[in-house]
């Protein structure tokens, strides 16, 4: 598999997963394994963010650590703890997503040495963002809606 099919991949994933995380969030099925709906897209964009890096560093090898990884990190109580704080705030959210792109566009540029691969890299963590910031604010209604204070 070569880094182009490796890249291929991660956006096919990220669609696959982007797409049924902001239905998860949209039917309100993730809150009841999670307090906040913020926690599921920042670790889903530090999953593939993983699963980049492993994946253009080390080739097909990297998918074993990558996909540990995984497994560790897409458990509530870790990503509560992982995640909470930064889950809290719409800007630290934000700036976390950014340094996620930041190290993904480093790290295709540095293994593929195209820059057009940035463009992709940005429009997926648009996405991101735009789900955890579509997250806050149904926790923030979901707040106001009811009548004493979110944890």
């Amino acid at each position: 598999m070569g880094l182009v099919d490796i890249f291929l991949v991660y956006f096919v994933l990220n669609f696959i997963f982007i797409v049924s995380v902001s239905y998860m969030i949209v039917a309100g099925e993730v809150s009841n394994t999670w307090k906040n709906e913020t926690i599921p897209v920042l670790s889903l964009a530090t999953i593939m963010t993983i699963l980049l890096v492993f994946g253009l560093v080390y080739e097909p090898a990297g998918y074993v650590g990558a996909f540990t990884s995984m497994l560790l990190i897409a458990k509530s109580k870790i990503n509560g703890r992982v995640f909470g704080k930064i889950s809290e705030s719409p800007v630290l959210c934000v700036m976390y997503l950014i340094g996620l792109c930041a190290l993904s566009f480093v790290m295709t540029y540095w293994k593929l040495g195209s820059v057009k691969a940035g463009i992709a890299l940005g429009v997926v963590y648009l996405a991101y963002s735009v789900l955890a910031l579509y997250s806050h604010r149904i926790r923030e209604e979901a707040c106001d809606k009811s009548c004493h204070k979110c944890e």
